[in-house]
């Protein structure tokens, strides 16, 4: 269901219309599903342009200045870029097929 949500993909501007639009649902029930549907993809949304901006700096920064700056590890910095060439479909290694 979050999926079908705009900006679980990192849109932050199209998360927020979506939140945003919850003010003006009038119904309860409805208002409380439509925020529980937000809860999962503002979690995802948040993580995918999170993930995104750790790459934009690890590619102008060292792992672990990127890191220090953060106050995380290097390993959490490589995880992060991990989880971003996963969710856009790039090997992890140049060459090497997915595995399934």
């Amino acid at each position: 269901m979050a999926a079908d949500i705009p900006g679980t993909d990192g849109n932050l501007i199209a998360l927020g219309a979506v939140i945003s639009a919850a003010a003006h649902i009038e119904d309860p029930i409805a208002l409380a599903r439509h925020l529980r549907a937000l809860a999962d993809a503002t979690k995802t949304g948040l993580a995918a342009a999170l993930d995104a901006a750790v790459v934009r700096a690890t590619g102008q920064h060292p792992y672990a200045t990127v890191a220090d700056k953060l106050g995380v590890s290097e390993a959490e910095i490589s995880r992060r870029v991990g989880a971003h060439r996963r969710r856009q479909g790039i090997p992890a290694r140049p060459g090497r097929p997915r595995a399934t």
